[in-house]
């Protein structure tokens, strides 16, 4: 009890410190103060010292947080705390990581650099280093805390957390490595990390200034790599690289570590070169680490022994068995994660292939030959020129087996059989299609090019280019895809599937056809298709919506092709229905200005409030000119409307001009067909045209233009007559019709 409540005491006066931490006044003291306790604290009550330092609210202030950290970092000495051992085992171990952690990422500079503290000059990547071998399986975040303080250049203790990862000690590999091999070759990528960015063992290898420790303790962790990872992961190439390029390192030490790497490294990359079966590496590695004490004069004798070793003889002049390369023995074997990244799987491991039984010989195909009659590969050359190892005896085939294994082939058999004539009938179906759909893209491209050749517009010309573009990139996928179902009937043929052996209904697959009805006629089913075709379908589709709106366009403007009539109950074309495109481009047809007009204008004789329908009238106006007489009475009515409509919304008056002109001349017959509309219909016009609002200078601009001796009077509305170009040529046609049509 009173243990207890001593304890308590000092978490009172813990809490106490801590409050006036936040004070201005006394934190100096506070600091001192918490100092003082440290050395003596007990776990428990280090474990409330972590809560406290990881527990931030809005009133927790930057020098609060980080002499928090400081504090955390003197109790892991055993200068700040007698029970320092316990800040560096479960389960203050991982709440101190955990706060360091949370602390890596904190916007605050000081903050940053107190983390460094605490990882550099209290010690706790080293003491972390010392228990990496006598720690469990670690977990993926703690793991990647690791990884973000050794990325951090900031961070003091780099060197130390190089030797957490790996290390060599009297010829074995040590660090986490050993005890969390699966998470460090999950983390691979982020352990090896980039020199160019600055991340993993080659930043800090390939990282500049005077942390020239941590370059040392990087070159030795990748060292230690090489002989404990060896194959099982990849990027050694890259390695070898940086550690050619650090023994120009300004540092001596860093040379030093770089120069005794790179060999190792080397040799791991000739016996990759090799191809040595990767259970013989550690033999190799003993071998060259052995030449390595021997100050590289004995290198040959080394490879030599390397190979014997590897070969099974014993040599007694062999290495040292505790310079063989062995990692913590909870490692698991290289075979148990070879595959998972992409290296080679131990060949002592797999059984050799099964011969099948003397009554399944007349049915066996020529995959299932007997491991005697493959020839096999001849041995590697190089210096780990290695033989291979035998092979495991055959186990005989049991006469109770027989029925089994005979009923397990044949259902093999079948199944093969069924994908395979399942494989035939699509290629089959995918060829037909992709035929069908290169004919209708051709007819296609044709229509486009006549469209584009009977046009007179740029921005119709630009939008064929467009679609011509995206035509020839359809066509090129096709055809890469042909070459694809190509390849793939040989392989077909080459095996005897395909053809008159392709099963129909019922067993070809879930389809239930042959190939023929599979590929479709105009009234038949739509070719199955798959992703990379439905992609073709979906770009044919856009093209063909495309094409049918710049036929419509084709038949309301002039000088393009006679488009073909579409109707909505026919529908669009499609690939596998028959509807093509006339590959001849036609002659072109006289414009129907009266269809264009009528489409255009609708039903009322206002001007359409979409922008985009009000741009096609007046290109439409542009484009036609004068055809009043063109037009029926109707038409030319609805058409004054929208011109009146035009005026009074102070459209640019120079583009209607040409449209008003010939109506303002007697002899034109499109005077005449504008003479009779209804006079109410053409006095809105003149009203219009004489409303139009036109830029105007001010007089007294006028009479300063007089005293240059410029000339000119001044009009009734005080503005000059001649301020705007378009003034006088909207009197004289004002004046004009007011002429032709006897208005006042």
């Amino acid at each position: 009890m009173a243990r207890r409540g001593e304890r308590y005491a000092v978490q009172d006066r813990l809490f106490a410190s801590l409050e006036r931490l936040e004070t201005k006044d006394t934190q100096h003291a506070a600091v001192q103060e918490l100092a003082h306790l440290i050395r003596e604290m007990e776990p428990p009550v280090l474990s409330t010292l972590l809560h406290a330092a990881g527990t931030q609210t809005a009133k927790t202030s930057q020098f609060s947080r980080r002499h928090c950290l400081a504090l955390a970092a003197q109790a892991c000495t055993p200068q700040g705390c007698i029970h320092w051992r316990a800040m560096l085992e479960p389960p203050l171990l991982g709440k101190l990581l955990g706060l360091l952690g949370r602390a890596l990422r904190d916007g605050d500079a000081a903050v940053c650099a107190a983390v460094a503290e605490g990882l550099g000059t209290a010690a706790a990547a080293a003491a972390l280093a010392q228990a990496a071998d006598h720690l469990g399986p670690l977990d993926p975040p703690l793991l990647r805390l690791l990884l973000t303080a050794l990325n951090n250049p900031l961070c003091g203790g780099r060197a130390e957390l190089c030797g957490v990862l790996a290390h060599l000690e009297a010829g074995r590999v040590r660090g986490l490595v050993g005890t969390s091999f699966h998470q460090v070759l999950a983390a691979w990528p982020e352990v090896l990390g980039s020199a160019a960015e600055g991340t993993g063992l080659l930043g800090v290898l390939g990282s500049k200034g005077k942390d020239f420790g941590a370059r040392a303790a990087a070159a030795g962790a990748l060292k230690a790599l090489a002989a404990g990872v060896g194959l099982q992961a990849p990027g050694w190439d890259i390695v070898a690289a940086a550690l050619k390029a650090a023994k120009t390192d300004t540092s001596k030490p860093v040379r030093d570590a770089a120069t005794a790497a790179l060999p190792l490294v080397a040799g791991l990359l000739e016996f990759q070169a090799s191809g040595a079966p990767p259970d013989h590496w550690p033999a190799v590695c003993g071998s060259l680490l052995a030449a390595e004490a021997g100050g590289g004069k004995q290198r040959a004798a080394a490879i030599a022994r390397a190979k014997a070793a590897a070969a099974g003889r014993v040599d007694d002049g062999g290495s040292p068995s505790h310079l063989i390369p062995a990692v913590h023995p909870a490692m698991p074997p290289p075979a148990a994660v070879g595959s998972a990244f992409g290296g080679a799987t131990i060949a002592g491991s797999v059984p050799a292939v099964m011969p099948p039984p003397q009554f399944a010989a007349a049915t066996a195909s020529t995959a299932y030959l007997p491991a005697t009659a493959v020839p096999m590969p001849p041995p590697p050359a190089g210096p780990f020129a290695f033989p291979p190892p035998p092979a495991m005896a055959v186990l005989p085939v049991m006469p109770q087996d027989n029925s089994q294994l005979a009923a397990q082939l044949a259902s093999i058999q079948h199944q093969q059989a069924a994908m395979a004539a399942a494989l035939a009938a699509f290629t089959t179906s995918t060829q037909s299609t992709l035929q069908q759909m290169q004919m209708h893209l051709s007819s296609v491209g044709a229509g486009v090019a006549a469209l584009a050749a009977g046009s007179g517009s740029s921005g119709n010309d630009g939008q064929a280019q467009a679609i011509q573009a995206s035509l020839e990139a359809v066509n090129a996928r096709m055809a890469a895809l042909a070459v694809g179902v190509g390849g793939a009937q040989q392989v077909l043929a080459a095996a005897g599937v395909g053809g008159a052996g392709v099963p129909t209904a019922g067993a070809s697959g879930p389809a239930g056809s042959s190939p023929s009805a599979v590929a479709g006629s105009p009234g038949g089913p739509e070719p199955f298709c798959p992703k990379r075709l439905s992609s073709l379908h979906r770009s044919y589709n856009a093209l063909e919506h495309d094409m049918l709106l710049k036929q419509q366009l084709a038949a309301c403007l002039p000088g393009s092709p006679t488009a073909a009539p579409t109707s909505p109950a026919a529908g669009p074309p499609s690939a596998g229905h028959g509807a093509e495109l006339s590959s001849a481009p036609t002659a072109p047809a006289a414009p129907d200005w009266e269809a264009a007009y009528g489409q255009l204008l609708g039903a009322g004789g206002d001007v359409p409030a979409d922008q985009q329908a009000q741009l096609k009238l007046l290109r439409c106006i542009a484009r036609s000119g004068p055809v009043w007489e063109q037009l029926s009475p109707a038409t030319g009515q609805r058409l004054m409307q929208a011109v009146v409509a035009f005026l009074q919304e102070g459209t640019a008056l120079k583009r209607l001009l040409p449209l008003l002109w010939p109506l303002a001349d007697s002899a034109t017959p499109a005077s005449r067909a504008a003479a009779a509309y209804p006079a109410a219909l053409r006095q809105q016009l003149l009203a219009a045209l004489a409303a139009y609002p036109l830029l105007a200078v001010p007089a007294e601009g006028q009479v300063q233009g007089e005293a240059l001796g410029q000339g000119g009077g001044t009009g009734t509305d005080g503005a000059s007559p001649a301020a705007d170009p378009l003034a006088e040529k909207r009197e004289l046609l004002l004046s004009a019709l007011r002429a032709v049509w006897d208005q006042p």
